[in-house]
């Protein structure tokens, strides 16, 4: 019983790490199972598997927002140099360890297009 709170105790602290870990990591680094953290405090299970959600989102808005400025600094800079910012030419000029999701990636690039009047 007491294993087990203080189990609950240290699962509940890593509420407060930046990033949360998801639950499998937790369980893991506790040296349980997700099926007992679920059995014994669900309300701690579902709290850490929340924020962790949480805290993958805003990572990811974050990567997308670098992108976006990064394109459109891309597509300005080839654009002043008389060279069509393509999505060949900016993807070569992104900086290493950039987003390279394609969807986010073509919707930075359509956008860059359209602040700088090229109409496809």
């Amino acid at each position: 019983m007491e294993r087990r709170a203080d189990l609950e105790r240290i699962a509940m602290a890593a509420l407060g790490e930046t990033p949360v870990p998801s639950v499998r990591d937790l369980c893991k680094r506790l040296g349980i199972t997700v099926w007992f953290m679920n059995k014994y405090f669900p309300a701690v299970q579902s709290l850490v598997a929340e924020r962790h959600r949480q805290c993958v989102s805003a990572e990811t808005r974050r990567r997308h927002e670098k992108l976006y400025r990064d394109v459109q600094g891309i597509a300005a800079e080839l654009w002043g140099q008389k060279l069509y910012p393509s999505a060949k030419r900016i993807v070569e000029h992104l900086p290493e360890g950039s987003c390279r999701e394609w969807m986010a990636l073509n919707l930075a690039i359509r956008d860059a297009h359209k602040a700088l009047g090229i109409s496809k």
